[in-house]
């Protein structure tokens, strides 16, 4: 009996491997429990440059000017029903290591869909939404040396361990 359910359980995990394709992940395999963990996926991610420019090539430079209505620009994403943190940051490379995060999410792993409004200000600070105390102006001179200056827009998207995540970026010059 228990040589079948073992066996069933194996052919369970295979299928879900199978369906799922990369994105699977045994996360714990005991006699008693199986927990599988889901990738989560950014189906789009886009920003309105501060001159109304967009792309969906994320290596063509979009431009975020201080300068030009308030350094408003806005940031569009669509991410799966796994995710449950989103982030936005700003980074000197294409890649989420070593970003400063000016944006946080909580999804609660529900399909996740939001067009914000964002700033880059003249003192350096780069914010979304409302500002206030759950959600502040974040000092982003770490990254910016110079202006105007080459820069990348990170968005990272996380289950509910932060132990799966995926990422996709934007080019900007920052002016």
């Amino acid at each position: 009996m228990v040589n079948k359910i073992f066996k069933w359980r194996i052919s369970l995990i295979l299928i879900l491997v199978v369906i799922g394709g990369c994105r699977v992940m045994i996360t714990n395999f005991e006699e008693d429990e199986i927990t599988v963990s889901i990738n989560p996926k950014i189906n789009s991610f886009s920003i309105v440059d501060s001159f109304n420019q967009t792309t969906s090539d994320p290596d063509t430079q979009l431009q975020i000017n201080a300068g030009v209505l308030g350094g408003e620009f806005g940031v569009s994403y669509d991410i799966n029903e796994e995710a449950y943190y989103v982030s936005l940051g700003l980074n000197d490379t294409n890649v989420s290591n070593g970003s400063v995060i000016f944006y946080n999410n909580t999804c609660g792993n529900s399909r996740c869909i939001a067009n914000i409004t964002c700033r880059f200000t003249n003192s350096v600070a780069m914010s979304c939404g409302v500002i206030g105390l759950g959600n502040p102006e974040v000092d982003v001179s770490s990254i910016v040396t110079a202006i105007p200056m080459d820069a990348y827009l990170i968005i990272r998207a996380c289950n509910s361990e932060n132990s799966m995540c995926s990422e996709s970026y934007q080019s900007v010059e920052l002016q």
